[in-house]
């Protein structure tokens, strides 16, 4: 949750897995941050101590071990000395996982926010909170859905933007009656739109409807076209031609 403190993209933008799409400002993320910051901070402090005792417990069952070496100090000396030295290295793998485990958990709670991971990286080598956040696009595509504006505030459950890859995209031809029989999934299709008379999109049926199409009587057919130029726009229409079959007839030469 939060405000809306810039917009970088338009509809129709081509962007790159990583783009800032916007800039939000928010009170929420800042006090997670915040939460953080100051367990981390606690623990390191922790830890510091603990490595100050695992330093001074190490030396003692050294000098002990020494000692008892040279027949001077008893065995009982020792074995406390190494006890001593094995609880200050568990209380530092100890410490280290609590770090370890806040920092995963507010990861976590952060992504459903919609906040990158990389922010949590930040916090911690910067220690410093900040209370914005990018929203990034997560793939390679197009805009084709922008849902905020600056200064909009905005919800967890508010759907921003929509980036679709539109390198593939489905295409929808409803099939006469007559036909069906003849369509199967697997056979190559070839599309054309009237902005491109001269050019075909070549791809191949992925999907036959299991229910006619009650307005008009069809069974509507889908199939997957590549369209690496991005030449085929949304909410298109066309005509697809499904490769069902082939014949065998006596041709003559136009000529």
């Amino acid at each position: 949750p939060g405000r809306i403190i810039h917009v970088n993209v338009q509809l129709g933008d081509i962007v790159k897995a990583g783009d800032v799409l916007a800039e939000v400002r928010s009170d929420e993320v800042a006090q997670i941050e915040s939460d953080l910051l100051k367990e981390v901070l606690e623990t390191e402090a922790q830890m510091s101590q603990a490595q100050v005792e695992l330093e001074v417990a190490k030396a003692t069952f050294e000098r002990q071990s020494l000692l008892f070496g040279e027949g001077i100090a008893a065995r009982s000396d020792m074995e406390k000395a190494r006890g001593e030295f094995e609880k200050a290295q568990l209380e530092i793998r100890s410490l280290q996982m609590k770090k370890e485990t806040n920092v995963s958990s507010t990861t976590e709670r952060m992504k459903l926010y919609g906040v990158h991971p990389h922010e949590v990286a930040r916090l911690l080598s910067t220690k410093a909170v900040d209370n914005t956040f990018d929203v990034i696009s997560p793939r390679n595509g197009i805009v084709v859905d922008r849902q905020v504006d600056l200064a909009q505030l905005i919800g967890s459950e508010d759907h921003l933007f929509v980036v679709s890859d539109l390198t593939r995209v489905w295409v929808v031809a409803q099939l006469f009656q007559r036909d069906i029989a003849k369509v199967r999934n697997g056979l190559a299709v070839e599309m054309t739109v009237e902005g491109y008379q001269d050019k075909e999109f070549k791809g191949k049926v992925d999907y036959i409807s299991a229910a006619i199409d009650p307005t008009n009587r069809t069974l509507p057919v889908r199939a997957t076209v590549m369209n690496p130029d991005l030449l085929l726009k949304p909410k298109m229409f066309g005509r697809m031609v499904v490769e069902c079959g082939s014949s065998t007839a006596l041709a003559v030469r136009a000529e």
